[in-house]
């Protein structure tokens, strides 16, 4: 069994697929194929490229168990995706739409609190980009009042940690953006500046500031190459407990979990609004229904993380079957029996993890229902962080002045600049015969 992930790029019309698979005793996440799209990038375009890259090249698509997508509309349509078009060919293989693009789609924000981001958005770019003479100023300023900080960050939707580090940044130089607006002449400053000293509007800043430096944290667990969709799972179970966690704090006002806010309220007379408490509810309620597409039963994620914690009498070996229909039930019992028996085989758990436990120390011809299903499992894929990560060598080998490298000569370009393979310099250099010069 094998995982795909791809993402779309409209800027250069490529279609990035990446593949995890394991080659003998260990998983690889490679890049499979870079798919141009001369035309119309739709999902009928795009299943085509998928289909027919396939067939040449004598490549199963009943052996793909889970195809990640970016959420693109001709990746996810119902009728005339992606997704649906290769489902209709290998009705097993399950679909997924990126977790880390839903967990941030699950912090968008709305009315009160989207004002007051665009606002604060409005404010850093007034500081920065209305001419490099103020922003030379206002850096200037920033080192004369010894601020902790050089510079305002900027915000971009597409780089998503940037709202959490900017925001963050703005509450740090607060006093410093009040001293610099009350010092300028332009026809906005007075109107920024009043903004600032509005103690309402700097309350819900600090707000924002504090739970998307949350999201942040679980958006940079969530990256990573060699993260299993276990491995993703668990953190957004953990978040959405933490999540629970902060209403109640908000709700109690120890703002433990909130030290932006708790050290701007500790100074004024703000409290906590209805507003903030709204938006956590509404967070916690957007990572319940979004995670609810894809679901991995808890059981199976156990047995994957450590068998000896599930036990052989539950409704185990059942739930395993409806995952993975060709696991027969009872022989899988009988094999988790016998990896609990092992003492061994709990030591090199212990030692190894899970990854290298099943991979190396399971053998397919002893516990094959057993391998068969932690291996899919492990196979599976649960971001295209892979083919995001991809893209930024992509920007690096096709940039202004390679204008001109075509779409082969930058598949190559690419296979060498993300694969895990080392070459066998020595064994290959003594494989060649070297003509010397006379």
């Amino acid at each position: 069994m094998l995982s795909l992930q791809t993402r779309l790029t409209i800027q250069t019309t490529l279609n990035y697929v990446c593949v995890r698979f394991i080659d003998g005793n260990c998983f690889l996440d490679e890049m499979l194929a870079l798919l141009p799209l001369e035309s119309y990038a739709t999902g009928e375009v795009i299943s085509q490229k998928m289909t027919s890259f396939f067939e040449e090249h004598g490549l199963d698509l009943n052996k793909v168990c889970l195809l990640v997508t970016d959420g693109a509309p001709s990746m996810i349509g119902r009728k005339n995706g992606m997704i649906a078009r290769l489902s209709a060919v290998a009705p097993q293989m399950q679909s997924l739409h990126c977790i880390i693009h839903q967990s941030v789609l699950c912090g968008k924000l709305c009315n009160e609190l989207k004002d007051t981001m665009n606002t604060v958005t409005a404010i850093i770019n007034f500081i920065r980009s209305t001419s490099s003479l103020q922003r030379r100023l206002f850096r200037l300023l920033l080192a004369d009042m010894s601020a902790d900080h050089h510079d305002l960050l900027v915000h971009n939707d597409v780089r998503w940690i940037t709202k959490g580090k900017a925001l963050n940044r703005f509450c740090d130089l607060k006093d410093e953006i009040i001293e610099f607006l009350n010092n300028s002449s332009h026809k906005n400053a007075e109107r920024y500046s009043n903004m600032v000293r509005d103690d309402e509007f700097m309350a819900k800043v600090c707000f924002l500031s504090d739970i998307f430096g949350h999201l942040n944290t679980l958006n940079l667990e969530l990256q990573g190459r060699d993260k299993t969709i276990i491995d993703l799972v668990e953190k957004l179970n953990a978040f959405q407990s933490k999540l629970s966690l902060f209403s109640s704090d908000l709700h109690l006002q120890k703002l433990l979990h909130f030290p932006q806010l708790r050290n701007f309220t500790a100074s004024s007379s703000v409290k906590v609004t209805n507003v903030m408490s709204d938006f956590l509810i509404k967070l916690k309620d957007n990572f319940n229904d979004r995670f609810q597409d894809f679901h991995v039963p808890k059981e199976v994620m156990m047995f994957a993380r450590n068998p000896f914690t599930v036990s052989p009498e539950s409704d185990f070996a059942s739930t395993a079957k409806q995952f993975l229909s060709s696991v027969e039930e009872g022989p899988l019992q009988l094999e988790l029996v016998d990896i609990q028996a092992s003492s061994s085989l709990k030591q090199d758990l212990q030692n190894d993890g899970a990854v290298r436990f099943w991979t190396e120390h399971i053998q397919q011809v002893e516990f094959p229902n057993a391998r068969k299903l932690a291996v899919l499992l492990l196979t599976m894929f649960g971001s295209t962080y892979t083919c995001e990560s991809s893209f930024s060598h992509m920007n690096v080998i096709k940039s202004n002045t390679r204008s001109s490298l075509t779409n082969e000569r930058l598949q190559h370009c690419l296979r060498i600049a993300v694969t895990s393979y080392e070459p066998n310099f020595m064994h290959v250099a003594q494989g060649n015969k070297y003509n010397f010069s006379h």
